[in-house]
């Protein structure tokens, strides 16, 4: 079982700063197939368990995002979908998005929050409040739209991923302030992303609302979107 250390950012006007290194995380293998039971047929689908890059040791594999109050980011791209068809944020216009900057690979942060934006979508669906729930990989080089696209099938049928050339996701990860630096590289190629634990929520002309914290329980992320939505609109 790996460990690694959630490292805490801080957006404000200029910016992603780093602000501390909080305490580390365990969580293996079974616990995660335990809590998603899709996963095990995912990780086969993939041909490689994505548990092929967790760290051994405990360097920094993901973040927790804390901001400043009415932090501003430009919330524009153009990339593509899992399809292989061309998207940008005005493709979704009318519609609140959820949005996840993550990578296939991801040893468990990135499966257990898309567990949970899926179940989040699912609730607000329930209410009749749908948001699309979109994940942007930051590992483009090996996050292909099959790939993506195999992936995000465990979690929710309207995810939509996004992906590009490393230039267009560079610009799109800067434009919203989420890291995505490589860490734990190896001899043998391999490696772990630094990317953001959060979600981003956009109101329906694409305007920034708030970072949504995915460590709650599905029905109290919803209630949160759900009151941001509301007082958004």
């Amino acid at each position: 079982m790996g460990h690694r250390k959630i490292r805490e950012y801080h957006i404000g006007e200029r910016g992603l700063s780093d602000i501390v290194q909080s305490s580390s995380l365990s969580l293996g293998k079974e616990a995660l197939l335990n809590r998603i039971p899709l996963l095990g047929v995912l990780l086969l689908a993939l041909q490689g368990p994505a548990w092929a890059h967790s760290p051994q040791t405990a360097p920094v594999s993901s973040v927790v995002i804390t901001r400043e109050v009415h932090t501003r980011l430009d919330g524009h791209f153009n990339l593509v979908q899992q399809d292989g068809h061309a998207a940008s944020d005005l493709d979704f216009r009318g519609t609140p998005l959820l949005i996840y900057f993550g990578y296939t690979n991801c040893p468990d942060t990135c499966p257990l929050d898309a567990q949970t934006i899926g179940a989040t979508v699912d609730i607000l669906d329930g209410r009749g409040e749908r948001v699309t729930p979109i994940f942007v990989t930051v590992d483009p080089e090996r996050d292909t739209p099959s790939r993506l696209k195999t992936f995000l099938a465990a979690f929710h049928p309207r995810f939509v991923g996004l992906t590009g050339t490393l230039a267009e996701i560079r610009r799109v990860t800067a434009a919203y302030g989420a890291e995505d630096d490589r860490v734990n590289e190896k001899p043998s190629g391999a490696y772990d992303m630094l990317h953001p634990a959060i979600a981003y929520l956009m109101g329906w002309k694409g305007e920034f609302l708030d970072l949504i914290r995915l460590n709650d329980d599905p029905h109290q992320v919803a209630e949160t979107v759900a009151a941001l939505l509301k007082g958004g609109h």
